[in-house]
C-alpha cells in the first residue's frame, strides 16, 4: 500500500506541480525509472485487459469457429482444378481466367488491402502478364511463367517469383491438396487450447512485457530529446546538467503519456501531439528554475 501511495503521489506530481522536479532532480535514477515502469505497466494492464475481454468472448464460439475452418478448409481447392508446372511453365485444365475464392463459410467478403480490392485470393490466368496484375483484383496471380503476389510491405506493389526456379515438375490436383489438408487439419483441435494460453500470457505475463519495452523505447527517445532540453537549459541559464534533465524527463513524460493515452481510446490522435507536448511541459520546468520559483519537495518513499 506503501508503495502504491507513492506512486500516486509521485504521479500526481509529476502531472502539473513544477516545484517537484527539484526533488526528482535530486533524487536516486532509480526512483524515477521505477515510476515511469510502473505508469507504463498500468497503461500495458489496461490494454491487455481488454485484448483478454475479447478473447474470453471467443473462447464459446470456438468449437463453432473450428467447424467452418474445417468445412471451408475441405471446399476451398475445386474438385477439378489441375495445375501442371512443366519446364517452368504453367498449364491447367480449366477455361481461364479461372478464379478460387475464400470459402463462404468463412463469411469473409471482398477486402480491401490498402488502396487495393482483393475480390479472390487466387487467379490463374497463362495468357497474363505481370504488368495486368492489378486489374485482377486478385492476392496471388499464377501466369505462362510466373506467380505474382501482394507485396504488404509497400503499398500498391508485388512481387514475381519464377516458375523457372521449380526444378521438378509438378502437378497440384485434389489429391494433393488432400494430402496436406490431412497433415495439418489436426492443429484445429488446439484451438481450444492456443485460445486459453493466450488468455493466460495476456493477463499475466504481456503486461509486464509491454511496459518493459515500452520503458526502453521511452528511454531511448529521451536519449536525444534530453539533449534539446539541455540546449534549453542553457540558453535559459538554469544550470541543469544532462544527468538532471533526464530524470526529469521520465517524469516529464507522463503528461504526454496519458494525453496520447486518452486519446487512442477516443481513436484520436495528432501528428507529433506526444513530442510537442513533452518539449512545451519541460521547457516549463526549466524556466521555473532559471527564475529560481522551486522548491524542494520531500520524496514518499
Amino acid at each position: 500500500m506503501k508503495k502504491i501511495n507513492t506512486f500516486l503521489y509521485a504521479l500526481r506530481n509529476s502531472l502539473y506541480n513544477a516545484n517537484y522536479y527539484k526533488t526528482v532532480s535530486k533524487t536516486k535514477f532509480s526512483f524515477s525509472l521505477k515510476y515511469l515502469y510502473f505508469l507504463l505497466f498500468i497503461i500495458s494492464l489496461f490494454y491487455s485487459y481488454r485484448i483478454a475481454y475479447d478473447i474470453a468472448k471467443f473462447i464459446p464460439k470456438v468449437p463453432e469457429v473450428q467447424q467452418k475452418i474445417q468445412k471451408g478448409l475441405t471446399n476451398l481447392y475445386p474438385q477439378s482444378l489441375v495445375v501442371t508446372i512443366k519446364n517452368g511453365e504453367a498449364s491447367t485444365n480449366v477455361i481461364q481466367p479461372y478464379y478460387i475464392d475464400l470459402p463462404k463459410e468463412w463469411g469473409i467478403e471482398n477486402t480491401v488491402e490498402d488502396s487495393r480490392k482483393i475480390t479472390h485470393i487466387i487467379t490463374i490466368d497463362t495468357n497474363a502478364t505481370i504488368d495486368t496484375f492489378e486489374s485482377y483484383n486478385t492476392a496471388i496471380l499464377l501466369t505462362k511463367t510466373n506467380l505474382v503476389t501482394l507485396d504488404n510491405n509497400k503499398s500498391a506493389s508485388y512481387k514475381v517469383y519464377s516458375l523457372k526456379d521449380i526444378k521438378e515438375d509438378l502437378i497440384i490436383n485434389r489429391a494433393l491438396y488432400e494430402e496436406i489438408l490431412i497433415k495439418i487439419t489436426p492443429y484445429l483441435a488446439y484451438m481450444d487450447v492456443i485460445t486459453y494460453l493466450l488468455l493466460g500470457m495476456f493477463l499475466l505475463v504481456f503486461p509486464f512485457v509491454f511496459a518493459f519495452f515500452s520503458l526502453i523505447g521511452k528511454m531511448l527517445y529521451l536519449l536525444f530529446w534530453t539533449l534539446f532540453a539541455v540546449l534549453i537549459s542553457k540558453i535559459a541559464k538554469a544550470n541543469l546538467n544532462y544527468k538532471k534533465l533526464y530524470k526529469m524527463g521520465l517524469h516529464a513524460l507522463t503528461l504526454p503519456i496519458l494525453i496520447t493515452f486518452t486519446l487512442n481510446l477516443l481513436n484520436m490522435s495528432f501528428p507529433f501531439l506526444y513530442t510537442l507536448i513533452y518539449i512545451a511541459f519541460i521547457t516549463y520546468i526549466i524556466s521555473q528554475y532559471k527564475n529560481n520559483k522551486l522548491k524542494t519537495y520531500a520524496t514518499k518513499k
